[in-house]
């Protein structure tokens, strides 16, 4: 075996070992937003956005080595293809999580602001003609803000 494809051989380790600890962040990421914890992530984001600077690092040095075909033995290729394919199977997980919960988010955000423009509109009433009578409240839109980050 060749120093270079010793070389790459170490670094696809690397980034084996790399894809691994990203997986468990997200992971980790996931289970904070099922269990409702959302403000808990900031404390996972200097950890995951150093993961993937690590990541992006190792395959621009594999790709300036050869890449995976100067790498030699096919092996090591195999177990980083298959930790690659779980973690992309991770992020879609991760990926429609965070669509279900902003959809959720958006809708009840909706509910809220048209309940609150219900309740503050002026209610009608007939007159003795049989006619609606003017509402006697504002006209103006009622605004609705919110002190949270959903």
């Amino acid at each position: 075996m060749t120093e270079l494809q010793n070389m790459n051989q170490g670094v696809i380790s690397s980034l084996i070992e790399t894809t691994r600890e990203l997986t468990s962040v997200i992971r980790q990421e996931m289970n904070l937003l099922k269990e409702k914890r959302p403000a808990e992530i900031k404390s996972l984001n200097e950890t995951k956005n150093g993961l993937l600077t690590a990541y992006q690092e190792k395959l621009e040095q594999l790709n300036r080595n050869g890449g995976f075909k100067a790498a030699g033995t096919g092996e090591i290729v195999r177990r980083f293809k298959k930790e690659h394919e779980t973690f992309q199977s991770v992020l879609k997980q991760h990926k429609s999580l965070l669509f279900s919960l902003k959809t959720v988010s958006e809708k009840m955000i909706k509910v809220i602001g048209d309940e609150v423009a219900l309740q503050s509109a002026p209610s009608q009433a007939y007159g003795a003609n049989a006619k609606i009578q003017s509402p006697r409240g504002s006209k103006t839109p009622t605004t609705l803000t919110l002190n949270k980050t959903i």
